[in-house]
């Protein structure tokens, strides 16, 4: 049975490309009925705000240099979010946020920032 309470998560890894992106969260949000999407290897969502809200989209927050992590949400998602401290470090690019203070989120997309054509996810322990 599905509450009120209930929220639906998309996660993946777009691969680059800000078409790719926009092509995929478009599908996955019609797809699924998802309201919450993380991606990791995105483009800068703040940079393609307009299109994201074209399609009914509310970029949360994004960690990255060109390619990173995100999180967005639905416009309509009746739910307060916002933007939670989360680690930062070396080994990757982290976005969090906090649904109701009820449920917090920690987006990562794991990579080697400091050999960066080592293309083998980086050591975090």
């Amino acid at each position: 049975m599905v509450t009120e309470d209930c929220v639906k998560i998309v996660t993946w890894n777009c691969h680059h490309g800000e078409n790719v992106f926009l092509k995929k969260i478009e599908k996955l949000k019609d797809e699924t009925k998802a309201q919450i999407f993380i991606v990791q290897e995105c483009p800068d969502i703040r940079e393609i705000s307009t299109e994201l809200e074209e399609m009914e989209l509310k970029p949360i927050d994004w960690d990255g240099d060109k390619d990173g992590v995100g999180i967005c949400v639905k416009k309509d998602y009746s739910k307060k979010v916002e933007i939670t401290e989360c680690p930062r470090d070396e080994g990757g690019y982290y976005v969090s946020c906090k649904i109701e203070d009820k449920l917090n989120i920690l987006g990562v997309w794991v990579k080697d920032r400091i050999n960066p054509e080592n293309q083998k996810y980086a050591d975090l322990f």
